[in-house]
């Protein structure tokens, strides 16, 4: 995770390595809903088809609650709404 924080965030490894643990824990934290806002993007409308439809909606849900926690607490957005509405349609 170190490696990683400090390739997201162009930090030198000296910085990351005197930072708290709280502080560590937050860009660790950044970097897993940057990685997972990425893969909601990279899901496209012909992936969709070759999936069951509940295994669709089960690993759209994981990656939708870390990518955009706030979304979450709001309303649960499914595939169909994504394709419907895109991702700018659902603030």
């Amino acid at each position: 995770m170190l490696l990683d924080i400090c390739y997201h965030y162009k930090y030198k490894i000296d910085y990351v390595e005197s930072l708290d643990t709280y502080e560590f824990n937050l860009l660790a934290r950044g970097i897993h809903r940057m990685k997972s806002q990425n893969m909601l993007e990279s899901f496209t409308v012909a992936d969709y088809p070759n999936m069951e439809s509940k295994t669709r909606k089960k690993i759209h849900k994981e990656v939708f609650k870390v990518a955009y926690p706030e979304q979450m607490k709001k309303k649960i957005v499914t595939a169909d709404d994504l394709l419907k509405h895109g991702f700018e349609g659902l603030k």
